[in-house]
């Protein structure tokens, strides 16, 4: 179970989740735009493990299908305020590398 907090702390949370909805959108649809170009084929996804195993791979509706939330390195005992800035901070990584990706073109 997530910590939800107050509804003050909510209606704040889903105005930020709306603006980092945009940006990871964007991002994901540059990204695989770019990755379609490179290896002109269906996209698919690599997890990586923990214990250093070969990496899976996996198409992208399979992921999707079967997506786990990771409680390692987002654990619900944390408030859905501290897990969206922990998710904010990857995603403003993704897009810095993206960008960079883009201006090295």
């Amino acid at each position: 179970m997530f910590k939800i907090g107050t509804l003050d702390s909510l209606m704040e949370l889903n105005e930020t989740l709306a603006k980092i909805d945009l940006t990871l959108d964007s991002t994901v649809k540059k990204i695989e735009k770019q990755a379609k170009e490179i290896v002109n084929q269906e996209l698919k996804i690599e997890l990586t493990q923990a214990n250093n195993q070969k990496p899976i791979s996996k198409d992208v509706a399979e992921y999707i299908k079967e997506f786990r939330w990771e409680d390692t390195k987002y654990p619900r005992a944390r408030s859905l305020i501290e897990i969206t800035g922990m998710i904010t901070e990857v995603i403003y990584k993704l897009t810095n590398n993206q960008l960079e990706n883009e201006n090295n073109r």
